[in-house]
C-alpha cells in the first residue's frame, strides 16, 4: 500500500472521544505529522501556484468586504477594518489547514457574513453620528467574532459537525463549495457521508 493511501486511511479513523487537556495538542501534533508525511516535492510548483492565486483572490475579496462594512461615515475606519479582516483571513487559513481532515482546503472570509455585519454597522452608524460609531462597530465585530469562534469551537469539541447533514436535503451542503477545489486535490475524498467527489 502506498504512502498516500496510508495517510487517507489514517485520517478516516474515528476520532478519539477523549477530551483530556493533552488530547488537543496531541491531535495537532499528529495532524502536522500527517501534512509533512504527505508532502511530495514534485507537487511543490503546483502547490505554490495554487497558493499564490488563492492568496491574491482572498486578499482582494477580504479588502472588498471590509470596504462593504466601513463605508459612508465609517470610511475613515477602513484601514483598521482591512487590517482586522486580513488577520482574520490568516487565522482562518491556518486553523483550516492544521485542523481540517480534508486535503486541499482553502478557507477565508465569506460575503454573506460581511453583508450581515455591514447591515449591523449601518444601523450602528445611523444611531451614532459621525466617526464616533467606528469604535462601536469594531467592538461589535470583535464580540461577534469571539461568539462565533466559541460556538464553532463547541461544535468541534463535542463532535456535532455531522448534524449539518440534517440542515438540508443535500448530503453535505459544504461539499458543493468544497468541490471547487477538487481539481487541485491529488486525492478524492468524501464529505459527511456523501459520495466521493467526481474526477476533474
Amino acid at each position: 500500500m502506498d504512502s498516500g493511501s496510508t495517510g487517507a486511511e489514517r485520517r478516516q479513523e474515528p476520532p478519539s472521544t477523549s477530551h483530556s487537556p493533552g488530547a488537543g495538542s496531541e491531535a495537532l501534533r499528529q495532524r502536522v505529522i500527517e501534512i509533512l508525511h504527505d508532502f511530495k516535492p514534485a507537487q511543490l510548483p503546483m502547490t505554490l501556484g495554487i497558493g499564490i492565486v488563492s492568496g491574491v483572490i482572498l486578499v482582494t475579496l477580504t479588502i472588498s468586504l471590509a470596504a462593504l462594512v466601513f463605508r459612508g461615515d465609517l470610511a475613515s475606519g477602513l484601514p483598521t477594518g482591512v487590517g482586522m479582516a486580513l488577520y482574520g483571513t490568516l487565522a482562518i487559513g491556518i486553523v483550516s489547514v492544521v485542523g481540517s481532515g480534508l486535503d486541499g482546503v482553502i478557507a477565508g472570509v465569506q460575503d454573506n457574513t460581511a453583508a450581515v455585519i455591514g447591515a449591523a454597522a449601518a444601523a450602528i452608524a445611523a444611531g451614532v453620528p459621525g466617526e464616533a460609531a467606528i469604535p462601536s462597530v469594531i467592538a461589535f465585530i470583535a464580540v461577534s467574532s469571539v461568539v462565533t469562534a466559541i460556538a464553532l469551537g463547541g461544535i468541534g469539541f463535542f463532535k456535532l459537525g455531522a448534524l449539518i447533514r440534517y440542515a438540508s436535503t443535500e448530503p453535505a451542503p459544504s461539499c458543493s463549495i468544497a468541490r471547487t477545489a477538487v481539481r487541485c486535490c491529488p486525492r478524492r475524498r468524501s464529505c459527511a457521508g456523501s459520495p466521493a467527489w467526481p474526477s476533474a
